[in-house]
């Protein structure tokens, strides 16, 4: 039954249009920089808009709320409910449809904004390198992403509000980077180096290594505990 339910949801979230004007909406703000000539280079682009992970989560945070709070705001899963689907699975189904979501942003966002940016201002580097670095880099950055977003997931299950979700999103995005990019920048030697927000916004510039793992391990740690604090809380609330 699980499978019907997950085809039903990548339905809706192939038709909500969250999922593609996110991505043009991120490459429309990044083309001011295109276009006052910031970016003198493809390739300097790419390396600023990868390094940017502020911008990319706070366009998360509204996607999410837009597929995942809105449903649970207007009651629209219960029909789900009365077809016989568990509340664990629709929770399990909504986080999957979350992260596949973020994934084509991920990737859409910097892979689009590069692309334009070569075609008007020039390349930088050989393009085949340019790709090459461009996919490992994502490649680096998608986990930490994802285990970031899954922070998202429990405001929009907690407030199936899509403002409050939202908002609730933002004042912990906002303190949580500030906060660590302040440790890490008085002390990069710090524990906080290992923390996914840091991790995500050197992953254009570093290799995979230990501190990459670690931060994967907190970022899976964290993703799981978020997991369940949605289960717990759509599990025990009364439906309406």
């Amino acid at each position: 039954m699980i499978a019907n339910l997950i085809k039903a949801e990548l339905y809706k979230l192939v038709h909500n249009k969250a999922l593609w004007i996110l991505p043009l909406a991120l490459v429309l703000f990044s083309s001011i920089s295109i276009f006052s000539g910031t970016y003198d280079s493809a390739a300097t682009a790419f390396e600023v808009m990868s390094e940017d992970s502020m911008s990319m989560l706070l366009g998360l945070s509204v996607f999410a709320a837009a597929i995942v709070a809105a449903d649970f705001r207007n009651r629209s899963l219960t029909h789900y409910i009365a077809a016989g689907h568990s509340r664990a699975s629709i929770v399990l189904v909504k986080f999957l449809m979350l992260m596949i979501g973020s994934t084509v942003t991920v990737f859409a966002y910097p892979i689009i904004g590069t692309v334009l940016t070569g075609f008007i201002c020039g390349w930088g580097a050989p393009v085949g390198a340019l790709f090459v670095t461009m996919a490992t880099t994502l490649l680096k950055m998608l986990p930490l992403m994802l285990c970031l977003v899954s922070v998202f997931m429990v405001f929009d299950v907690v407030i199936p509000n899509i403002i409050g979700s939202i908002g609730a999103s933002l004042v912990v995005l906002i303190a949580g980077v500030v906060f660590t990019n302040k440790t890490y920048g008085a002390n990069p030697a710090s524990l906080i180096r290992y923390s996914p927000v840091i991790q995500v916004s050197l992953a254009h510039d570093n290799a995979v290594g230990s501190a990459w793992g670690i931060s994967i391990g907190i970022g899976i740690v964290l993703t799981l505990v978020c997991l369940a604090a949605s289960l717990v809380v759509y599990c025990n609330r009364e439906v309406k």
